[in-house]
């Protein structure tokens, strides 16, 4: 493919995992380079995602969320290290994924599921490469020598210790030499410099220093401020609008937007301040009454007696008999909200034709769907800017926020920064479902001979596909597992209660590993086996799997403790992970003391930022196991704030080890999620071998052991 240089003319070229990269744009006075001073003339724009300036500085276009899992320097370390840039002299811009950074038609553009970096690795270290090609090439042209004579480091092309031409000294030279190569040679592993070596994440600087930029820090000249009041009962619909703008203080405007009343105001104080003196009154559904917990758990109990889609099923179950026995149970797993540092927010200016965002998401594309759906724009008239995200956990992939804010900027002609309140965020979130599973196995003397199970709840994929009969998110642990398992019947049922469901972090692993892992244990018990010792006869033929689980009791000292110990193994968003809980004796209760956690993740591009990632995700579903619920009654959320919940502190934070298996020769898996996974069950376990109680439901607050 060749690019015309004359008329500049802008195309696309594919270098794999699933994403389109501009061809890059070497030109000198580009109309495509910025002018009056804001840039020089001769700087150089070799992609969509690098810039590189005349005094050799390096900015790298980052289009990921950066909610704290690292991509905002993880994704730029493959670029910088086939490019042989200086680490040092690379700055980052975070840039929303749409326009020349947008995927191919058809694929979502978000930052979920653990994807960011397995699914850019080979395609970020290709663009990295070729610009390393190109300067490498300009300097031989230049100093009349062959180009492999020359090498690269730290941005600079080397002949001799005498000889070195700096990138930003070429760039003259490399615009003459359209286009970058499709295919560039990429370094072999033992030559990488950056990747696989911990390296301090360019991010946190700036959020230590305050220099950081999050959704709640954002504003636009003649900004208005929002506040929210939603309604607190699911399905209700407030019937007083008329009189309540009538109660509203003249200083402050009213906006109605589906489901929500809305305050405008000069400040977020005295718009928060004029919805708490409303007296909002709502019409309830009837159905939405008899929501509450024992609704919940008797319905889910009842739906697992129905039928179900088949979601996998491999040889043919043997019938109970004398030989053949039945070992079953059903396990419950609650609501969950996301609980985000940051609560919703956002910043929207609404006008003729035009639409400014600026926002923390997870899915910048999502947001000008569902804009432009609701203004009855063109897509392309929405411009998103993504900021930092205090957390997401999958509920900054939603926008609802967002349209709400663009409501009320439309409404009252100027931007509007509009604000959730902790309260609303709590209420009003896309919650975990609620699901239920029963388990099945069927035993032959010792061995296990066949396995059967059944899920219900609501599946976060309906929203997007009504038709869907097995959300694939919703199974995900529940099938396809790391065992040898002998003849097998897996079923899922979708059932609604009517709560609005997302994606929680870890997704449907959230809950499948607790049932499937916990259940395992409670089998071991019936086969009167060492817990580890079942698992690792169901892994003959995982290798992957057995290693992470083996290393992990090695490193708890597993036969030798003295301690309640728990365990668990699966395989998470690609990657292999195993973990270990000890407890200790607190008074009559116990605590967990020690968390030890393996992962086999591939090829590990940042080792340490691997381990901080397990480590979040651990803590993150601790506390969902140890405290988490979503108290309901007569259809609504009855707690409203973190001080209401029970969360792992730091006084009560136990130690977590984690060792890092690096890969090389695997595909890369994802590092976000199996810490959240993975801890449910491992901590179940532990508490059932502490205090011999049967533990089938979450949190462990309900059985009086924490």
């Amino acid at each position: 493919m060749q690019l015309n240089r004359r008329n500049f003319l802008k195309t696309k070229l594919s270098l794999g995992a699933g994403l389109v990269i501009g061809v890059p744009i070497l030109a000198k006075r580009s109309a495509l380079l910025a002018r009056d001073g804001e840039e020089s003339d001769s700087q150089l724009k070799p992609s969509a995602w690098v810039k590189i300036a005349p005094d050799n500085r390096i900015e790298i276009y980052m289009a990921k969320a950066e909610m704290g899992q690292g991509v905002y320097s993880n994704l730029p370390m493959l670029i910088a290290e086939e490019m042989d840039a200086d680490w040092s002299q690379v700055s980052i811009e975070l840039v929303a994924e749409l326009g020349e950074f947008a995927p191919p038609a058809g694929q979502l553009a978000a930052t979920f599921g653990s994807t960011s970096v397995r699914n850019n690795y080979e395609l970020f270290r290709k663009v990295g490469a070729a610009i390393r090609e190109l300067f490498s090439e300009a300097a031989a042209r230049r100093l009349q020598v062959e180009q492999h004579d020359l090498k690269t480091a730290d941005s600079y092309v080397i002949l001799n210790d005498a000889v070195r031409l700096s990138y930003g000294e070429l760039l003259e030279d490399a615009a003459a030499l359209l286009p970058l190569k499709p295919d560039p040679k990429l370094k072999s592993v033992d030559a990488f410099k950056l990747i696989g070596k911990s390296t301090p994440r360019k991010d946190v600087p700036l959020k230590i220093r305050g220099e950081a930029t999050f959704g709640i820090d954002a504003s636009l000249p003649d900004m208005r401020y929002a506040a929210i009041r939603q309604n607190p009962v699911f399905g209700s619909e407030i019937t007083n609008q008329g009189d309540l703008l009538q109660q509203i203080p003249a200083d402050i405007d009213l906006c109605f937007v589906p489901g929500a009343v809305i305050a405008i105001a000069d400040s977020y104080w005295t718009a928060e301040q004029g919805l708490q003196k409303l007296k909002i009154e709502y019409k309830v559904p009837d159905a939405s009454r008899t929501i509450d917990n024992q609704w919940l758990q008797r319905r889910l109990l009842e739906e697992l007696d129905k039928d179900a889609e088949v979601a996998e099923q491999d040889g043919s179950l043997p019938d109970t008999s004398e030989d053949v026995l039945s070992y079953k149970a059903d396990y419950i797993v609650p609501y969950l909200a996301h609980a985000t540092m940051e609560p919703m927010n956002c910043v929207v200016h609404v006008g003729e034709g035009f639409c400014k965002v600026i926002a923390p998401t997870q899915s910048a594309q999502l947001i000008q769907f569902a804009l432009a759906g609701v203004l009855g724009m063109a897509p392309f008239q929405i411009e998103v800017t993504p900021t930092f995200l205090g957390g997401g956990f999958g509920r900054k992939v939603e926008t609802d926020f967002v349209v709400q804010a663009a409501l009320a900027s439309r409404a009252v002609g100027s931007p509007v920064k509009l604000i959730w309140s902790r309260r609303e965020d709590t209420t009003h979130d896309f919650y975990r479902p609620a699901f239920a599973a029963r388990m099945e196995a069927l035993i032959e003397g010792q061995r296990l001979v066949g396995w059967r199970a059944k899920s219900t709840g609501a599946s976060p994929m309906k929203r997007q596909n009504p038709d869907i009969k097995v959300d694939p998110l919703s199974i995900d642990g529940f099938v396809d597992l790391v065992y040898d398992l002998p003849a097998r019947d897996i079923r899922y049922r979708h059932w609604d209660a009517g709560i609005p469901v997302g994606f929680w972090r870890s997704v449907g692993m959230s809950q499948n590993c607790f049932f499937v892992e916990s259940f395992l244990d409670e089998l071991a018990s019936q086969l009167q086996q060492d817990p580890l010792a079942l698992r690792l006869s169901l892994l003959t033929n995982n290798p992957r799997a057995s290693s992470v689980l083996q290393k992990a009791a090695d490193m708890a000292s597993w036969s030798k403790s003295e301690a309640p110990q728990g365990l668990a193994v699966t395989r998470s968003h690609g990657s292999y992970i195993a973990a270990i809980v000890e407890l200790a004796p607190k008074g009559n209760r116990w605590t967990v003391s020690r968390i030890y956690a393996v992962i086999d993740c591939g090829f590990a591009i940042n080792p340490e930022n691997v381990k901080a990632q397990i480590r979040s995700g651990i803590l993150f579903g601790l506390a969902a196991t140890l405290y988490g619920d979503l108290p309901l009654r007569a259809g609504q959320v009855s707690f409203d704030n973190f001080v209401a919940s029970t969360n792992v502190r730091l006084a009560n934070a136990p130690d977590i080890d984690v060792e890092v298996v690096s890969n090389a020769n695997a595909q890369l898996g994802g590092v976000g999620e199996p810490g959240t996974a993975i801890i449910a069950p491992a901590v179940v376990n532990a508490f059932r071998r502490a205090s011999g109680q049967m533990i089938r439901s979450l949190p462990l607050t309900q059985f009086g052991l924490v």
